[in-house]
């Protein structure tokens, strides 16, 4: 399975990851300055390996699309709080 990205850039901001445990993950979220605006703090989806459109797709993780935020995914404004959600969510899955 190909790991997500650790540094990736989505709706006009660049993700850095800060930390990982498991499938549970901290991003950075920074402006093209690289300043920090935000943190956001999500389950890990995978996508399995199959074929689409005649194509082979390898089996990867990947980031919560918009609309699955609320549930396991969240944005919020400290490294403190975001650290704090992710034990939440680890604990979650235990």
């Amino acid at each position: 399975m190909r790991p997500i990205s650790r540094r990736y850039r989505k709706n006009g901001y660049i993700y850095s990851q800060e930390s990982r445990e498991g499938d549970v993950a901290v991003y950075s979220q920074s402006n093209d300055d690289n300043t920090v605006v935000a943190y956001e703090v999500f389950r890990i989806r995978k996508l399995e390996e199959g074929e689409l459109m005649g194509k082979h797709i390898q089996a990867t993780e990947r980031p919560p699309k918009n609309e699955e935020w609320g549930k396991d995914a969240y944005t919020v404004r400290t490294h403190a709080e975001a650290l704090q959600r992710m034990r939440a969510l680890v604990n979650k899955t235990q």
